[in-house]
């Protein structure tokens, strides 16, 4: 089953099919709004890990969190082509979604990178008919992250204007 409908979807649930109609990565600059949306899909249910990729100081570090964070087995090796094979073996719940939350997503070792590989879960999730997305919360308001999955990511709702991120 899809996990939206037209015509019905972006009012029942409208907090997830805000985040995912621009593409399966979500920018956030104000932290209040990113804690916000955190919550929410929380109360619906979502299983939504948050990781300060600032704590990162390399990048096993970052494979290593992610691994245990989002559960994936054991055997999953410490590199991106890895991490984008594990994806596809995690708890993706049915009737909400995985949300994974990236706060200072800019200094995580190979940001873009990293980006890019969860997109391409998302991607690959949708096909199953299960909701994977990203939000990723940065100190730079005008942060132009290049093209994860084909497409450039796109600042939230709140936030989508340049205005509306200065501090």
């Amino acid at each position: 089953m899809a996990p939206f409908r037209p015509n019905r979807d972006e009012y029942e649930h409208d907090l997830p099919w805000r985040l995912m109609q621009n593409g399966p990565v979500t920018l956030y600059w104000r932290r209040e709004y990113f804690a916000e949306d955190i919550g929410a899909l929380r109360e619906r249910g979502f299983v939504v890990p948050l990781f300060d990729c600032r704590a990162w100081p390399d990048e096993f570090a970052l494979h290593e969190e992610l691994r245990v964070g989002l559960g994936m087995p054991d055997y999953t090796g410490h590199s991106f082509d890895a991490l984008n094979d594990s994806l596809s073996e995690i708890d993706v719940p049915e009737e909400s979604g995985v949300m994974v939350a990236l706060d200072n997503v800019t200094d995580a070792p190979r940001a873009d990178v990293l980006l890019d590989v969860l997109a391409g879960a998302s991607r690959w999730w949708l096909l199953f008919g299960r909701i994977f997305g990203v939000l990723a919360r940065t100190d730079d308001p005008n942060y132009a992250p290049p093209r994860v999955g084909g497409m450039r990511p796109a600042w939230n709702g709140r936030e989508w204007l340049d205005a509306n991120r200065a501090g």
